[in-house]
């Protein structure tokens, strides 16, 4: 009963004012602020959070890392692992992504290369006990492209070690995309 006495003098507040003189008073002190109310309801802009919401080409399939290479495991690379190599012996503007797979769990690690020599890298991925999870991005330098131009020509399994790729890995607070080219 206190409830339904609650909600009719609610209900009794919201409409005293609708079709009195009052209501005038009551809209009028609402100020223009100079905001369009129609902007104010659309969504915000998108925010990435991954290197791989940004535009960028992708030159190559995702490359499955080992856990840890063996050196005795294949002599030769793949399709792929040819393409990533030469696509960072290049160089050029793309977007590298690596996965590996664990038992339970996945890591990705994607390589934004922007065509200077420096490169957005940065790690997500998912488990059971840890759901999805990312890092934030590191601004790095890509390694010599003779160091990927060397495995290209000889096989060498540690050419796959993610780690060899980039120097003077810098964090960064937050993903900003580069602009895309024109």
């Amino acid at each position: 009963m206190l409830r339904l006495s609650a909600l009719l003098l609610v209900g009794s507040l919201l409409t005293v004012g609708c079709d009195t003189p009052g209501g005038a008073l009551l809209d009028s002190s609402i100020e223009d602020n100079g905001v369009d109310d129609q902007a104010e309801a659309e969504d915000p802009p998108f925010t990435p959070t991954l290197l791989l919401h940004c535009e960028a080409a992708v030159p190559c399939d995702a490359l499955p890392v080992a856990e840890s290479p063996s050196a005795d495991a294949e002599f030769s690379y793949d399709e792929t692992a040819r393409c990533v190599l030469g696509a960072l012996a290049a160089g050029d503007a793309g977007l590298l992504q690596t996965v590996t797979d664990f038992d339970r769990s996945s890591s990705n690690v994607d390589l934004l290369l922007l065509g200077d020599g420096r490169v957005l890298r940065q790690a997500y991925g998912a488990g059971d006990g840890v759901g999805e999870w990312a890092n934030p991005p590191s601004l790095c330098t890509l390694a010599p492209a003779e160091q990927f131009v060397k495995c290209l020509a000889d096989y060498d399994s540690s050419c796959l070690d993610t780690t060899s790729w980039l120097v003077g890995c810098e964090p960064l607070e937050a993903l900003e995309c580069p602009l895309a080219p024109e």
